[in-house]
């Protein structure tokens, strides 16, 4: 079984907060910091550190996809508030898993909704941006 935790960005192997089979459970804890995602599987034993893209990198990756448009609307529409570093990786992850831009949406618009009302991951903060 393959269980899941974040870590500070480059650190070696230092898991904060509790393992999890669903690496969705994680995505406020990249929402601030930087962060690396940590990966166990018990079936192999095999431990993997996968460090968090760079959002230059994400956005590249994205290209001329719907995906990127939903990234220029949304940034357009909540303009001059900022947007957290997660809707990158929801994007990144939108595109790999070939969501529909309707999901796509909703999660990013749940992303907007918890920046505009100024909550934080409830990880505890490792260092800041």
């Amino acid at each position: 079984m393959r269980q899941f935790n974040s870590q500070p960005a480059g650190a070696d192997f230092v898991p904060l907060g509790e393992w999890t089979p669903q690496p969705q459970t994680l995505l406020p804890a990249f929402s601030w910091e930087a962060r690396d995602l940590l990966v166990v599987d018990d079936a192999t034993d095999e431990m993997q550190i996968i460090a968090q893209a760079d959002p230059a990198q994400l956005l590249d990756r994205l290209g001329g996809t719907i995906y990127s448009r939903l990234n220029d609307q949304l940034t357009r529409a909540l303009a001059p508030r900022p947007l957290p570093t997660a809707r990158y990786l929801l994007l990144d992850l939108a595109m790999l898993s070939h969501a529909t831009p309707q999901a796509t949406v909703a999660g990013l618009m749940g992303l907007a909704v918890v920046t505009a009302k100024g909550k934080r991951s409830p990880v505890p903060p490792c260092q800041e941006w």
